[in-house]
């Protein structure tokens, strides 16, 4: 004790220690925030000993049995007749939706497929197969009844369960809630039904019949299933071991799996989410809640294969998500203490974190809109907006709101431990690659003195965004990524930020480039004019992972395209602009800063394309070092250096030419790069020549070379 007070009293000596010196000094001296936060229950956010309402509910589990009531020698019959039918018109032809012309009956190696017709999402299910006729026909003629054919869509389901699971293990449960269909059925087997179960047009058919006559499993039978699960079904018995560890030729990452996992148990599941009132809702939520709770003394990290531990939890096992804990709060179900006690303890704050990051974005991507919009009243917009104008979602109801506002609750949980680390990870270090949006000048400054001295990670596409790294430079740089300016942050401020801190120049021009959002206000804060427009001719030229609103920017200053950026063209006239308003000192700054936006062969790149430009490299020294390594940024070059006369461009042109025709002797791939590469410093050579496309030096040039011959025609 005496020696730990002894080197703290020699710690807090330390004299103007840096942004990153003082975080570790205040944690070392216990003045630090991470550990006060870890220490808290409920970190300091919720209690966790909250509880959600308790139900008492004796499932009636007859009503799924009687619903479920069709024997099994009746499937039996039912599936071999269907098998009969298609027999009967197996020279029917149809056109699928790719436009491959194909049999009724015909089976492929990978087994019978019933093609769609049309991807068309305004059409019913049925109405993108071919031969509805049949299958009303089928329907009318031999099913009769819904409870009959949800009998054989649960058989069906059934045998994509029953080929990976130990026989017997669930057949007294089972028989309660599907009479004959259990796992001791088995459907006769046919050339349209194989073993390979996903490459078979009977699910296609039964679906089909499904749609058309709008069948379902009722909500009342969905419900006394799920309720039989979770509140009467023994815990020891909600498992059930795989016989073996392949399936298909698809090896099982765990050891088994669930009872409500099963693909017709899961059925039960889907018709409870489609709920339609807040009633529905509710019953939904405790029904699933419990069903969770229950089904949570199971979860179990994976098997170690090949040296490595695979997930934390058994196949996330959770059938509520955060958006049904956000409006079970907003309806008054649970507390708010219940939702962040999900998100940390219950569904994994990762998972979280991704899900409510769908209330930060401005824009959803369909996928996204379809999980929420159940959650949400469309808002009424203006039939006469074009689509990108319209914005379906309510982002002044309650839920959305709600949901902003957990999102950031647990975001400045997240960051109060993750900003005062040291370099050993924190419990939340997997979840901050996983945040999308942070906000203010504070948050900008936070990050900049933990980094210290520390650079900055390079950007990769998804990795960047959804990365599962854990050192402390990389998670820093995810988090400067995402930080955002907030009304009220402005050029000043950051001066003032900056002064308080330590932040260099330098690293703020980094920021500039790896986070462009903060633009406008570093240029304003460090009083450089054409700050901006050199940090996005960077960007043009060096990332090509930019975004549309980034896209929109460079298209002010460029009329290449994004393609043509990212195959090599280079903008002359704006390296020019940008080099004279910025002068070489700070445009190499910025040349500096944007190798952490780049890979390093496009840095490398850029750097060639100044020299030529800036005509440090003769055409004769870059023709030798063409011809010697073939090099295709080197010749993408080529084209930049400065013009001095038309006989000067003709031998450049002559030279490309004869650079692409040299490549015949090499492979198809390699031809093809080498003739990109060609057009790219064609291109880039009709602009430092002043002529406005490719196409226009390609004619001028011919016509010189036509020219040159004259005198041997004659």
């Amino acid at each position: 004790d005496k020696f730990a007070e002894s080197l703290i009293e020699k710690i807090q000596e330390i004299k103007e220690p840096t942004g990153e010196e003082q975080i570790l000094i205040e944690e070392i001296c216990g003045q630090g925030g991470a550990d006060a936060i870890l220490n808290q229950k409920g970190y300091g956010l919720y209690n966790p000993d909250t509880v959600v309402p308790a139900i008492s509910l004796q499932a009636d589990v007859s009503v799924c049995k009687d619903f479920f009531h069709v024997s099994a020698k009746q499937i039996t019959k039912l599936f071999e007749q269907l098998y009969a039918f298609i027999d009967a018109h197996a020279e029917l032809e149809y056109t699928d939706v790719s436009g491959e012309e194909r049999l009724l009956g015909n089976a492929t190696r990978y087994g019978w497929w019933l093609y769609t017709i049309s991807n068309d999402n305004s059409l019913k299910l049925y109405e993108k197969y071919p031969f509805p006729e049949l299958w009303k026909e089928f329907y009318d003629t031999y099913v009769k009844t819904p409870e009959t054919l949800m009998c054989m869509y649960m058989a069906y389901c059934g045998e994509m369960d029953e080929k990976q699971l130990k026989p017997s293990v669930w057949i007294h449960y089972e028989k309660k809630l599907y009479g004959d269909i259990n796992s001791e059925y088995k459907i006769p087997s046919s050339k349209y039904l194989d073993s390979f179960y996903h490459a078979n047009g009977i699910r296609s058919i039964i679906l089909c019949m499904m749609s058309m006559y709008d069948i379902s499993i009722p909500r009342e039978v969905a419900k006394q299933a799920v309720a039989y699960a979770a509140f009467q079904m023994p815990e020891k018995a909600m498992w059930c071991d795989y016989e073996n560890n392949s399936i298909n030729g698809w090896y099982q990452e765990y050891e088994g799996t669930l009872f409500t996992n099963s693909s017709r148990f899961l059925e039960f599941i889907s018709v409870l989410r489609e709920w339609k009132t807040e009633e529905e809702f509710r019953e939904t939520f405790l029904l699933l809640y419990y069903l969770d709770k229950k089904n949570a003394i199971w979860d179990k990290p994976k098997k170690k294969r090949h040296g490595y531990n695979f997930s934390i939890r058994l196949q996330n096992q959770n059938y509520l998500d955060m958006y049904y804990y956000v409006k079970a709060y907003v309806m008054g179900i649970i507390d708010e203490d219940m939702v962040y006690k999900a998100a940390f303890e219950m569904l994994g704050i990762r998972n979280a974190v991704i899900e409510l990051g769908v209330f930060m974005k401005e824009k959803l991507y369909p996928y996204e809109k379809s999980d929420i919009e159940q959650f949400l009243e469309a808002e009424e917009t203006d039939s006469k907006n074009s689509p990108a104008e319209k914005d379906e979602i309510d982002r002044e109801s309650d839920f959305w709101k709600t949901g902003v506002k957990v999102y950031k609750k647990i975001i400045d949980t997240i960051l109060n431990v993750e900003l005062k680390r040291g370099d050993s990870e924190t419990i939340f270090s997997k979840t901050a690659m996983a945040i999308n949006k942070i906000y203010g000048m504070d948050r900008l400054t936070a990050i900049l003195k933990a980094l210290g001295t520390s650079t900055l990670d390079r950007k990769g596409s998804y990795y960047y965004y959804y990365g599962s790294g854990t050192g402390k430079k990389e998670i820093l740089s995810h988090l400067l990524a995402v930080c955002e300016p907030i009304a009220g942050d402005t050029g000043e401020k950051l001066r003032t930020a900056a002064k308080e801190n330590k932040i260099s120049e330098e690293r703020l021009i980094e920021v500039a480039m790896y986070a462009p959002q903060w633009i406008d206000i570093i240029e304003e804060c460090l009083g450089y004019s054409g700050l901006k427009s050199g940090c996005y001719y960077f960007m043009a030229h060096m990332d090509e992972n930019f975004d549309d609103k980034r896209a929109a920017m460079i298209a002010k200053y460029t009329p290449l395209s994004k393609e043509e950026l990212n195959e090599g063209c280079f903008d002359v006239k704006w390296f020019y602009e940008a080099y004279e308003t910025l002068g070489e000192k700070l445009f190499n700054k910025l040349y500096n800063s944007a190798k952490y936006i780049s890979n390093g062969s496009k840095h490398s790149r850029a750097r060639k394309y100044a020299d030529a430009a800036l005509g440090r490299v003769t055409v004769s020294e870059l023709e030798s070092a063409i011809r010697d390594k073939r090099n295709k940024d080197l010749l993408m070059s080529y084209g930049i250096i400065p013009v001095t006369g038309t006989e000067d461009i003709l031998h450049r042109y002559e030279f490309l030419q004869n650079f692409k025709k040299e490549s015949k002797q090499f492979g198809a791939q390699r031809r093809a790069s080498e003739a990109t590469a060609v057009s790219c410093a064609l291109k880039n050579l009709a602009t430092t020549a002043g002529y406005s496309d490719e196409t226009r030096l390609i004619l001028a040039m011919e016509a010189e070379l036509v020219k040159s011959s004259m005198q041997y025609l004659e």
